[in-house]
């Protein structure tokens, strides 16, 4: 059991926790890939309510120690042909409650790092969340965003758009997992003129898991494949219950088409790409990843193996990821274009609404009307008829009582901006930064709309902001 939940927490991105709490049921055929399959993590420390825990993809890998989908199928038939776990909802353990089952992986984890076999890559504590470190650790260094990773591990950061963006993300979700498919995802498939159908492989290869009632058949159609293939490869020999391997190799034996010491199964490498936020998964042609498979690492072939088939698939995902990293180049020079237009812009309003350069008119007595204007169109104008007058006329702050008087009704109104204004100056700043505030304070509204709010204002002492 312990092999299979260690590769199945590699490829979730899991903690023992979230292992420990899995659930038959919640093991799915994928509709869209019958290769693959899909894995729903209803109960995990970062899923705080049910939209929360997507369908996430499950995909072979070439590296037979890393190959989920072997794992899953090996332990699966093996658990059930010994008739554990039988009265077991969840995946993983042989206890109905999921704790029982979660200490007991603990303390076997414990025991396996306390081996004088165990040997350490690097200097540090060992835990149960160090699975987990070493999956997201080994995606971040095979180009995954951390974005995409926090999605495949389910890691939850409470940003505002995460209340918005659904949580099933298939294309981040199946590059991650394709990253952690060490040598390569790949694809379990018959050999053409290999004369097996799928009778045959529910009845001899996966008899044990068709027979569990919590478990679909279209997944253990999925997984016969992946045990079939191990059964028929001398480097699985010791790596999987002897008598299962016996009576597969023995079955198939008895009915053998193709030539001796050839296995039946292939692996074909995958290319995982998205397309109109859809993801993409395609095989690699014969002619560029060879034929037939064999090898416990995942030979494919024509001098094609596993190592060779991580490279195309490191170098593909190399170059999505430069694309991708120019994609965010380009956005980035771009949203610093729109932020600078977005300045210049304000820029130009600001100086649409300033008076142009005048020269003011010769105040020289009766020469210069004093009349108010009959409609200021901003308070830059506004301000500019109380210091030097507009249009030829006497400057507001010249006017006579008697000349006050003609002007009444506008001078009265008009005088709140005024003294407003003049106090500001008179408190050390300038009228451009005196007139913003008010604009600040009661928007960029017409200015009799200005003026009545600022007269309602001085009888309960003022704006705050223009204090």
């Amino acid at each position: 059991m312990m092999p299979a939940a260690a590769k199945f927490q590699f490829h979730m991105v899991a903690r023992v926790d979230d292992v420990a709490h899995f659930e038959e049921v919640d093991l799915k055929p994928n509709p869209e890939f019958d290769f693959a399959l899909l894995s729903r993590m209803g109960w995990s420390k970062n899923v705080l309510e049910e939209r929360d825990a997507p369908d996430q993809i499950i995909l072979g890998a070439f590296n037979s120690f890393f190959c989920c989908l072997l794992g899953l199928a090996i332990y699966l038939e093996g658990w059930k042909e010994l008739g554990l776990g039988d009265m077991n909802r969840f995946l993983f353990g042989e206890s109905d409650d999921p704790e029982n089952n979660k200490n007991w992986m603990a303390a076997t984890w414990r025991e396996i790092w306390n081996r004088d076999e165990f040997i350490r890559l690097a200097p540090g504590p060992v835990g149960t969340h160090s699975g987990r470190k070493y999956s997201s650790t080994h995606a971040r260094r095979m180009g995954c965003d951390k974005d995409d990773i926090d999605s495949r591990g389910r890691w939850r950061k409470r940003r505002v758009q995460d209340r918005y963006v659904s949580p099933n993300l298939p294309f981040p979700d199946a590059k991650v997992g394709a990253a952690l498919c060490v040598g390569g995802p790949c694809k379990y498939e018959l050999v053409e003129g290999s004369g097996i159908t799928q009778g045959w492989l529910r009845q001899v290869v996966v008899p044990n898991i068709i027979a569990k009632d919590g478990i679909s058949n279209r997944v253990a159609d999925v997984l016969a494949l992946p045990l079939l293939w191990a059964a028929m490869d001398p480097e699985m020999e010791g790596r999987m219950p002897e008598g299962m391997r016996t009576r597969i190799e023995n079955a198939y034996n008895n009915q053998r088409v193709l030539g001796e010491g050839l296995n039946p199964v292939r692996k074909r490498l995958l290319i995982i790409s998205g397309q109109n936020a859809r993801v993409m998964i395609n095989v690699v042609p014969d002619g560029d990843a060879g034929a037939i498979g064999g090898g416990g690492g995942g030979a494919i072939g024509q001098g094609m193996n596993g190592d060779n088939g991580q490279a195309i698939h490191a170098r593909l995902h190399a170059l999505e990821v430069g694309m991708m990293s120019m994609r965010d180049l380009f956005q980035q020079g771009l949203d610093r274009q729109m932020a600078f237009m977005r300045v210049m812009n304000g820029n130009v309003r600001r100086i649409a609404v300033q008076p142009g350069a005048r020269q003011a008119a010769p105040n020289n007595g009766a020469l210069a009307m004093a009349v108010l204007s009959p409609l200021p169109c901003n308070l830059h104008v506004l301000w500019l008829e109380w210091t030097n007058g507009i249009g030829g006329r006497k400057a507001a702050r010249l006017f006579t009582p008697q000349e006050r008087g003609q002007n009444k009704y506008k001078y009265h109104r008009r005088k709140v901006v005024w003294e407003v204004i003049a106090r500001l100056v008179r408190g050390g700043r300038t009228a451009q930064a005196a007139i913003d505030m008010i604009y600040a304070a009661y928007g960029h509204g017409s200015v009799t709309s200005i003026i009545n709010r600022m007269r309602r204002d001085r009888a309960n002492g003022g704006h705050p902001n223009l204090q």
